[in-house]
């Protein structure tokens, strides 16, 4: 009786812990969204004198409507506030997953998987309506400059397996290091981390998820110190 209450006990201590986590997670989210859609207010606003700057200085007179400006910008600013904050909840969850996991993947942020994959599909919904038009077949097939775009641009996951750290690259092609074989780990002013291998190298960019984690995981795997 005593093991189950036990047993019990924990299970609801873990349960408000996770609970505890998400708000936590939600109110860091809001709090980021918050300043990158204030920074999208700003520029906005910032914009609008220098129209009428310029209008003095080209001796024009430019009508600016205000409340035009102020329902585009705050619809903006709404827009990216909702983006940014789904985005980086979406992370957060995601550095809960690899922490809890034993063979952790690093997949491309929250943020530019949504960018890349809305232009991919944009630009499959362009061809479709270009078709659906009987536009000649090279403006049908331009969207798919887009496309390639985004599947050159996208940043390949990167695996920790058990033995080792590996990557494909954009036309399926593996690098695969050896915990054992990596020479050095170093990460540089931009955020990125390079993991050295005998011939070979991956790279996790700031376009990666959890770069914190990442460094601890191949560090402690490799025994190798951070540069």
């Amino acid at each position: 009786m005593n093991a189950r209450a036990a047993t019990i006990k924990h299970v609801e201590l873990s349960k408000g812990m996770a609970a505890n986590r998400t708000v936590q997670q939600v109110r860091q989210s809001a709090a980021v969204a918050f300043r990158s859609a204030l920074q999208v207010i700003l520029v906005i606003a910032l914009t609008l004198p220098f129209q009428v700057l310029i209008g003095v200085f080209f001796d024009k007179k430019i009508n600016t409507d205000w409340k035009l400006a102020l329902k585009v910008g705050g619809t903006i600013a709404s827009i990216w506030y909702l983006v940014t904050f789904t985005s980086t909840l979406v992370d957060f969850r995601k550095y809960d997953r690899i922490n809890a996991a034993r063979a952790p993947s690093f997949p491309a942020t929250s943020f530019l998987t949504g960018l890349y994959g809305l232009t991919a599909i944009v630009s499959l919904a362009l061809i479709k309506g270009l078709n659906a038009e009987g536009d000649p077949m090279w403006l049908q097939l331009l969207p798919l400059v887009f496309v390639g775009i985004a599947f050159y641009a996208w940043p390949r996951t990167i695996h920790c397996a058990e033995l080792s750290v590996w990557q494909r690259d954009r036309w399926g092609r593996k690098t695969d290091i050896p915990y054992q074989s990596i020479q050095a780990i170093s990460v540089s002013p931009g955020g990125t981390t390079t993991v050295l291998g005998s011939e070979v190298t991956i790279e996790h960019t700031p376009q990666h998820v959890d770069a914190e984690s990442f460094r601890h995981f191949v560090s402690s795997r490799s025994a190798k110190p951070i540069y």
